[in-house]
């Protein structure tokens, strides 16, 4: 396991700024990936503005599951580098760190909807 960070959430402490950028970059996926999938039919602008709203979830540690399920979603985007599977999960068959990936983002959903 890799190390962690001894600090932890307080009751009360909330995501919000990290639940915005979620908010933000998921718009901004389904805005580019139509159904011709990737962000090839991007302008340079939406490509410019994924990268920064990727950099930032990067940055900002969650507090909640809900936080967590903004950063492993942003992390799926990059590892399924934004193909059709980027809302659907893998397919049948694909590797073991596409699973995890997609495992972990379900999980922390699931916990974040629990509340």
């Amino acid at each position: 396991m890799a190390e962690t960070d001894s600090s932890t959430a307080f009751p009360g402490e909330q995501d919000d700024e990290l639940l915005q950028l979620g908010e933000a970059y998921m718009a901004l996926l389904r805005d580019t990936h139509g159904p011709s999938w990737g962000l090839h039919t991007a302008t340079n602008e939406q490509i410019h503005q994924v990268c920064t709203l990727e950099d930032r979830i990067a940055e900002v540690s969650a507090r909640t599951n809900a936080g967590l399920a903004v950063r492993l979603f942003a992390l799926w985007s990059i590892e399924c580098e934004r193909d059709e599977t980027l809302f659907a999960g893998p397919p049948e068959g694909t590797s073991i760190t596409r699973r995890l990936a997609w495992g972990a983002l379900k999980d922390a959903e699931r916990l974040a909807a629990r509340g």
